[in-house]
């Protein structure tokens, strides 16, 4: 469970975030164009992250694992030359907002970790501290030393010479004059050169409508020649059907180290044989083709298969998760952290060492058997629930050490309309379970109402002030008989095991 000073550091990160956004985009113009240059920009510091990890790998020139070895590969991730690097350096701070996002989706990161054999950065938790330190007080602007720069930049530039690699910070992005190279997923040759991220016709790279002819190199990939989204798909997929690496997803979904003590004897290798074998043979099968790209197409013709930018990283790592979507998905919560503004507030200690017991109280809800619910955090919980996710290696290591020895997952794809029905639900039962309200109201007024000094509260406010406090706080539309204020998180829920999985059990 994290701590005070961990959840605070959160908090502040959370503050650096937003003064980020502000510096890249321009509110007083067009709606349409900012969302795009931020889109743009994240998609830039997907690439960096990158570029990041992938040069940690190299660096350290550590002996490769066999990728179907999962277990080695956990036990033996501890590395202490990974942390003595990685304490000695800082990462800009859209890459960190990028490495941020991809913890808070626990078993897709690990998975990635795993599958590219890079465990030992996955287990090294976000710096809280060292970013903490590097944020001022006041503005929240990103500061950190000039040696903490250096030493993240001599890593990077172990892995590229590109100058645009190699610029800490992005300070005068300009989001047309960012170029990128890609290169086929299937026999890594590069195909294009010299593509804008966007452009006048939105068919650069960070488009939807992404398309471009191929313009370089000498892949000779049986595939279309006008390159886009889809296509690149389609090409990731037919390389990951022939490629001797796990299948993405495999450590996600199959683990045997991290998955329900009840499932965990599956063999992830057998089962990756057998996806890749059934694929293949049931789609041809299905359309009456003999090539394995014309299966290919039919597949991968209405799914998102993934975010490819891995691919305009020469000798990248292949991370299959949409890093894109998930800063994004993060942005309303990190908007709804820093309109409560906790940081400002004389009672932040009172208030979130509360959130981080109602915190231990959810977990143990959500690690148990005892109920099939959909278990929906309050913003409160929510914010202690991410910052314990912040290090995987102690995440982790809770979760295995509950009832179900497991890793919750932490879903943030799940529609509001089910998210409010489900919350009411959680409320119940946890004030059933434990005898206390689930919803409360962390305004400065409510935090003092439930501290232990209730004459220090009298001296800010006065009786009357008080009482007619209270009655606001009763006659809002969002408060609940029986349940109190009802401040639900915006997005995340956990699904526990239904009766079918109970069945199967």
């Amino acid at each position: 469970i994290p701590t005070l000073a961990d959840t605070i550091a959160h908090l502040k990160l959370l503050k650096a975030f937003a003064v980020l956004r502000d510096s890249i985009v321009d509110e007083s113009l067009e709606p349409r164009y900012s969302i795009k240059v931020w889109q743009v920009f994240i998609t830039n510091a997907v690439r960096r992250f990158i570029i990041f990890i992938t040069a940690l790998k190299e660096y350290h020139n550590l002996e490769p694992n066999s990728p179907f070895d999962e277990r080695n590969i956990f036990d033996t991730a501890r590395s202490n030359r990974f942390i003595k690097t990685l304490d000695s350096l800082i990462p800009p701070l859209d890459v960190v907002m990028v490495w941020h996002a991809f913890l808070l989706n626990p078993k897709s990161f690990y998975d990635n970790c795993v599958r590219n054999d890079i465990l030992p950065f996955g287990m090294f938790p976000l710096p809280l501290k060292r970013l903490s330190d590097s944020i001022d007080n006041d503005s929240f602007v990103y500061k950190p030393s000039e040696v903490l720069k250096d030493n993240y930049l001599d890593v990077v530039s172990s892995f590229t010479v590109e100058p645009t690699d190699l610029i800490y910070d992005m300070d005068n992005f300009a989001m047309y004059e960012q170029l990128v190279s890609i290169s086929c997923p299937s026999c890594d040759q590069i195909i294009l050169k010299d593509i804008p991220y966007t452009n006048d016709a939105s068919t650069g790279f960070a488009d939807d409508g992404f398309k471009q002819k191929i313009n370089y190199g000498k892949c000779r990939c049986q595939f279309s020649d006008i390159i886009t989204h889809e296509e690149l798909r389609k090409r990731q997929l037919y390389a990951d059907v022939r490629s001797d690496i796990p299948l993405p997803g495999l450590y996600k979904y199959f683990s045997n180290v991290i998955s329900d003590k009840y499932f965990r004897p599956r063999n992830p290798v057998k089962i990756n044989n057998f996806i890749k074998k059934e694929f293949t043979r049931l789609a041809l099968n299905s359309i009456g083709t003999r090539t394995l790209e014309d299966t290919i197409a039919k597949a991968s013709s209405d799914k998102k298969y993934m975010n490819l930018i891995s691919h305009t990283v020469a000798r990248g790592i292949l991370i299959c998760e949409d890093l894109v979507g998930c800063v994004l998905r993060q942005e309303r919560f990190v908007k709804k952290m820093n309109e409560i503004d906790w940081l400002h507030s004389p009672l932040i200690q009172e208030g979130l060492a509360e959130s981080v017991i109602r915190y231990s109280r959810f977990f143990k809800l959500l690690t148990s058997y005892e109920h099939r619910l959909m278990l929906v955090p309050t913003l409160d919980i929510d914010l202690i629930w991410h910052t314990h996710q912040l290090s995987m290696y102690y995440y982790f290591t809770d979760c295995q050490s509950t009832e179900r020895e497991a890793v919750i997952d932490h879903d943030d794809k799940v529609e509001e309309g089910r998210l409010d029905d489900c919350f009411e639900k959680t409320a119940r039962y946890y004030k059933y379970r434990f005898k206390q309200d689930y919803s409360l109201c962390h305004c400065w007024y409510c935090l003092s109402l439930r501290s232990k000094s209730q004459s220090k509260l009298k001296s800010i406010f006065g009786k009357k002030k008080i009482e007619a406090k209270l009655a606001e706080t009763q006659s809002s539309p969002l408060f609940m008989n029986g349940i109190g204020i009802t401040h639900i998180s915006i997005h995340n829920a956990i699904c526990i095991p239904n009766t079918y999985a109970e069945e199967r059990r």
